[in-house]
């Protein structure tokens, strides 16, 4: 691992490297995924995230069922 890897690591340019940021840089440089994929089910975390922690959580999905908009997440 290079300091260039490690910067292009860190998606979020805080200076450090989440086990997050770690394991989506490994799966698309072995080629298990694609970036897409990863930028696609990011996408449909955004959305269940309804109280933007970061998190999802039974509030979360309540406040989708109460808006009527349920995701599916496959």
């Amino acid at each position: 691992m290079t300091l260039s890897d490690l910067n292009n690591m860190d998606t979020n340019c805080d200076g450090v490297v989440s086990k997050f940021e770690f394991i989506q840089y490994m799966l698309v440089a072995l080629q298990k995924v694609e970036q897409e994929d990863i930028d696609d089910i990011m996408e449909v975390f955004k959305k269940l995230d309804n109280t933007k922690t970061g998190t999802i959580n039974k509030l979360d999905l309540l406040a989708q069922y109460n808006e009527g908009r349920e995701t599916s997440v496959v």
